[in-house]
This record gives C-alpha cells, structure tokens and sequence, in this order.
C-alpha cells in the first residue's frame, strides 16, 4: 500500500464513521482494491487505528461535553445539577459499552472472518438501508429533549447493544445508534450526539486490543498510518458537520438510498 492507498482509506473512514453508511462496510470493499486482501489481520489493525483520526475528530467537536464529563469526575462531590447529569451520563457511557466490549472480545475470530465476506458487507449495507428508514419516521419522540438530563440507564442499555450490532461490517454504528436514540424518544440533536460520545470508549478500547494482540505481528509503515489518521480526522470533521445539518433538516432517507444501491451493487458483483 502507498501513501495515496493509505490517504484514501483515511478518507473513506473519516466520511463513512460518521455519516451512516458503514465505515466497515466501505473498507471490506476497499480492502480487495488495496492488496490487503490476504493479509485480513494487517488491515484491520490499520482500520482500527485509522479510526483515532476519527476519535481526535470527536474531541475537537465535542469538546465541551467532554469537558464536562471530565470535571463531573474530577469534582466528585459537587452538587449542582449539571454536574450531576454529566457524571450520570459518563457512567451510562461506561454501562453501555459492556456489550460491544464482551462481544468484541469474546467473538473477535468471528468478526475478523467476516471482514472476509463481500457478501455480508452486502447484505448488512441493506439492513443498514432499512434502519435508517425507521430513523427517518421518528421526530422528536414523545420524551422530547435537547440535552443529557432526561437519559436513562435503559437508554444507554438500548445504544450500547446497538453499537454491538455494528461490529458487523455493513451495519453502520453511527446509523444505528442513532435510531436506538431516537426509538427511545430522544430528539435527533441528542441522540447524534450521545451516539458520537458512545464511540469514544469503543475507539479507545478496539485500537488498544487491536495493538495488544496484532500490532507486534503487522506489517504497516508508520508514515502512511500518521497519512491515514490525518486525512480520517479532517474528513471526520467534515462529516460530523454535515451528518448534525443532515439529522436537522430529517433527511437521513437519502443515506437509505445510497446504502440499498451499495448493497445491491455488492451483491451483484460477489455472485458475478
């Protein structure tokens, strides 16, 4: 892989992480046209790894939630209102993690033989399609909120399982956080946002494990892995942008679209 290969599959994960049409998905696809095809462990250690371009892209973003989040710990004892939503909420992250982190680890040979199969990433770009339908139907729910303070445990439950689903490649986390977010009744600009800060212990987490117990044995350059994380963390920004404008304006159907015709195309070309 070159430097060109390396910017565009950082490019590609920036784009796709965010917005929802599978990040996975994409790089499956891509992986046959970059020569990783044989070497399946190698790339997903690199994809993994991209993905903090995409984390650095979330904290520049949300830095003032996390901010917050990051003073309600420190100041433990403070009892203002505030404080106590953000503590509450970085505790349901931690809750909600749990699934992706069990079945990630405890099904890790699964998912990387799936990341072999064009024919999932096919099938799963249609479920993709069929989610963000469902999401599109749903306004503001009948437990309507612009903030933290009215999430539940249950809520949290709820994404973490979805966002366990995604390990998949083809099911778009972002997508199918959002709609578990908004099944729940929260309004679109909450459950975009809740579902960025649940990818922040599932990045941290994944690229850790994935340095544990490949990063020793993968063949990647270090130039082009820093070339793949710059580009995904300027495109993560630009997605993130055009994903809040897209949940404000109600239009996440186009995005159905374009993963119903991906998958179809996908199929197609694995049965040639």
């Amino acid at each position: 892989m070159n430097l060109i290969q390396g910017a565009l599959l950082g490019l590609v994960q920036g784009l796709t992480e965010f917005l929802p049409v599978s990040s996975s998905g994409h790089l499956v696809i891509l992986q046959k046209l970059t020569g990783f095809d044989n070497e399946t462990s190698s790339f997903i250690f690199f994809d993994t790894l991209l993905h903090l371009g995409t984390l650095f892209a979330i904290l520049l973003i949300f830095r003032y939630d996390i901010k917050k989040i990051v003073s309600s710990l420190i100041n433990w004892n403070k009892v203002d209102e505030e404080n106590r939503v953000y503590r509450r909420i970085s505790g349901y992250l931690a809750i909600g993690s749990i699934p992706i982190a069990v079945l990630g680890y405890s099904l890790s040979g699964i998912f990387e033989e799936l990341f072999r199969s064009i024919l999932v990433v096919g099938l799963m770009l249609i479920v993709t399609g069929a989610i963000l339908l469902v999401a599109d139907r749903f306004s503001a729910g009948d437990r309507p909120h612009n903030n933290y303070s009215k999430i539940r445990l249950s809520d949290s439950i709820w994404v973490g399982v979805a966002q366990a689903m995604a390990l998949i490649p083809g099911i778009s986390r972002s997508g199918i956080t959002i709609t578990a977010g908004l099944v729940r009744g929260m309004d679109r600009k909450t459950a975009a946002s809740f579902s960025f800060l649940f990818s922040i212990p599932a990045i941290i987490g994944a690229s850790i494990y994935s340095f544990l117990r490949i990063g020793s044995n993968a063949n990647i350059d270090i130039a082009l892995l820093l070339v793949g994380i710059f580009v995904a963390f300027i495109s993560g920004i630009i997605a993130i942008k055009v994903l809040l404008y897209i949940m404000e304006k109600k239009r996440l159907r186009l995005f159905s679209v374009y993963c119903f015709a991906l998958g179809t195309l996908t199929l197609t070309l694995n049965f040639i």
